[in-house]
């Protein structure tokens, strides 16, 4: 058998050269993978003019399609619109949604793409068509398309907001059917399935079926049944051992497979289910049925009673994605029921199924994360200390590394802070960081929908002063910046953390003192935290003598800096907030400081130029220091000395008023007069700052 021809590696300039020198291959088939497939594509298509002049029966993209097969899910609905009008013997078709947008206009506009392509290309030899896909599609509308499709034997809708009286259409428009999925669809009545007399094959997991089960007796010719995870799975059981019971004979002779996973089946139902179905092959359960299968071995050799866990294995042993997730998915609202092994071999599945599949699959690699969050609370508490960081571990790095979807993310790291008060000192440096990367990120995209709890804070808040303990400088800047973000968006955790965090912050202050970043933004976060409990709540902060030194050595520490000139404006916003409130100070020492401080700070400004960044924070500073007036003379000319520096900044005067600053400088002079320590040279020298006022400003 001839190789197909294939354009796979090939630019679409390339293969533009190839089509003006006739050069392209005659062949039935032809193949198309890469990330410029559709750029090949559109230069076959604008410059061959009707495919269907050259003998292609086939396009493979990437390299998935069969002969007859053409699959649609893997490139942009416009495609489906091109590829559809190029042939008319086409017998599988399938259209997944996985890149269609969910935006409601734009799937209106897609809606109406399909309906022109179905109504100008011809489908009479259509036997297949796979709608499956978590990307949502108007079934009220969509339905009626099925009329298109006469010859259809093979139906999949499986995850599609399908309503129950679709199922009516499809049983009128496509009497023929053979194979039906119509899983995780939200059907809740399934009386019309009596019309497809000719199905043999029923795969409808995760219903809530409510009404119409007795249709399925009609299904004579029925080969497979799957009612996994389905709220009606406990009547097929009673429905063999009440047949039984009566003489009477089962509802599906040529009955070969059942899945009934989420059911703990008894032996006896077993058993009426193997009389009932001589040609019964396999038994699907995700418990391990292996004493029912010993038990009938020698009655029925052929019999499997299979675990959907060996599956799985299986599955992921031979590269079978579609499988594996076809399993997943009907498992993940049965993983409750699972026993505490079981549980832990499919977390471990789940993990392997990430791992392998990050960059490959991605409804594979969400339905698997799901699934481990889901089963993240019942193995917890079962693993041990080896288990449990290899565990978190390769989670998190799936997680962290693969996954861009936060409302995946979030449950993860949800769960992680959960049980970190009883497990938080087992958990490895990877996992704490990669949950506090994760949660940061959430909070900065979508803080509104970010549930973060004073009890998740002072979690954090723990784990943190562990890491401090151990001088982990990486992971508490990470941990900082998450609680600056968390400060800016959550005011309502301010109180909390106002009264714990300062105490971790400050071992932040005295034990990484070699991380200038570590130390900038811890100082950062105790200015903003003692502002606002001096302002907001009014009670103080208790500042020791040491406390104070740390604090007044990083203040002035890279002046000359951006950063710099914040964080120095920003604490002498800060000192003026809780100078002078009863309780604040633990020693006259503190109030020294203070002053010595205060100066350093306002006399000895950067430039004009610097400084005019800050021009505001100046003005409140000499304000609210002229409301105190209670500080020696060396403060009073430093605060001279800000407004000399402020009238050079361009602009100063077309945003304050002369009078006002004139107002100020008096004071100021008449404060200096004041004063107790006043000399005569330094009433001199006040005298003369007011001339000096009347005349610049």
């Amino acid at each position: 058998m001839p190789a197909i021809p294939s354009l796979t590696g090939l630019a679409a300039e390339k293969v533009g050269e190839l089509v003006d020198n006739d050069e392209l291959p005659i062949s039935s088939a032809i193949k198309l993978s890469g990330k410029a497939s559709n750029q090949v594509l559109a230069v076959l298509y604008d410059n061959c003019g009707d495919l269907n002049e050259r003998t292609w029966k086939t396009i493979y993209l990437s390299g998935i399609f069969a002969p007859s097969v053409l699959d649609l899910s893997g490139v942009p609905i416009g495609w489906s619109d091109l590829a559809a009008r190029q042939n008319g013997t086409y017998t599988r078709f399938k259209l997944g949604h996985r890149h269609w947008t969910e935006k409601e206009e734009e799937v209106v506009s897609e809606a109406a793409l399909l309906f022109r392509v179905l109504n100008e290309t011809s489908w009479d030899h259509l036997t297949s068509l796979d709608w499956s896909g978590r990307r949502r599609l108007k079934w009220y509308s969509a339905a009626t398309m099925l009329s298109s499709f006469p010859s259809l034997t093979t139906l999949n809708v499986a995850n599609q907001q399908v309503p129950s009286r679709a199922l009516t259409k499809i049983a009128s428009h496509c009497p023929q059917l053979k194979h039906l999925n119509i899983s995780e669809t939200g059907i809740q009545h399934i009386g019309p399935l009596e019309r497809l007399e000719h199905l043999e094959v029923l795969i409808m997991h995760t219903l809530d079926v409510k009404s119409g089960v007795e249709a399925l007796q009609s299904l004579r010719k029925l080969r497979v049944l799957d009612v996994s995870a389905s709220k009606m799975a406990h009547t097929i059981p009673a429905m063999f051992v009440a047949e039984q019971s009566r003489n009477g004979p089962s509802p599906w002779p040529e009955l070969r497979s059942i899945d009934i996973g989420g059911l703990e089946l008894p032996p006896e139902a077993v058993r009426a289910i193997m009389r009932a179905h001589p040609k019964l092959g396999e038994i699907l359960t995700i418990y391990n049925a292996a004493s029912v299968e010993m038990e009938n071995r020698d009655q029925r050799p052929g019999l499997k009673v299979l675990n959907k866990m060996d599956l799985l294995k299986r599955y992921l042993a031979l590269d079978r994605s579609e499988f594996l997730l076809a399993i997943l998915e009907s498992m993940y609202t049965t993983s409750h029921l699972l026993t505490p092994e079981h549980r832990y071999d499919l977390l471990k599945i789940c993990l392997k199924v990430s791992r392998k599949y990050a960059k490959v699959d991605e409804m594979l690699l969400e339905i698997s994360i799901r699934l481990t969050v889901e089963l993240w609370p019942y193995v917890t508490r079962t693993l041990s200390d080896v288990e449990l960081r290899r565990t978190v571990g390769m989670l998190l790095d799936v997680a962290e590394r693969f996954i861009s979807d936060y409302d995946v993310l979030y449950p993860i790291w949800t769960a992680m802070v959960d049980d970190l008060e009883t497990y938080g000192i087992r958990f490895e440096l990877i996992a704490s960081l990669a949950a506090i990367k994760i949660v940061h990120k959430r909070c900065q995209q979508q803080p509104d929908q970010l549930n973060i709890d004073e009890r998740h804070l002072m979690n954090m808040l723990a784990n943190m002063d562990k890491y401090v303990g151990s001088n982990g400088t990486e992971i508490v800047l990470c941990y900082l910046r998450l609680f600056e973000t968390l400060t800016n968006t959550y005011t309502h955790l301010l109180d909390r953390l106002a009264r714990d965090g300062l105490r971790v912050f400050e071992k932040v202050l005295v034990r990484i003192f070699l991380d200038e970043e570590c130390q900038r933004r811890a100082l950062r976060l105790m200015l903003k935290l003692i502002t606002y409990r001096c302002e907001v709540q009014g009670d103080g902060v208790l500042m020791t003598d040491q406390l104070y030194y740390d604090l007044t050595y990083l203040m002035v520490h890279d002046m000359n800096s951006h950063e710099g000139l914040t964080l120095s404006y920003l604490s002498v916003h800060t000192l003026l907030a809780t100078f002078g409130r009863p309780n604040m100070w633990e020693s006259p020492v503190s109030i020294r400081t203070t002053d010595q401080h205060i100066i350093g700070l306002l006399s000895e400004y950067p430039d004009s130029n610097q400084m005019g960044n800050f021009p505001d924070e100046h003005m409140r500073c000499v304000e609210r220091y002229l409301e105190e007036r209670n500080f020696g003379s060396r403060v009073m000319f430093a605060l001279w000395n800000v407004l000399m520096g402020l009238k050079t900044v361009p602009g100063f005067n077309d945003r304050y008023e002369a009078s006002r600053v004139k107002q100020l400088v008096e004071e100021i002079a008449h404060g200096i007069i004041e004063l107790d320590e006043a000399t005569e040279e330094i009433v001199k020298m006040a005298r003369k700052v007011v001339d000096v006022a009347r005349c610049d400003f």
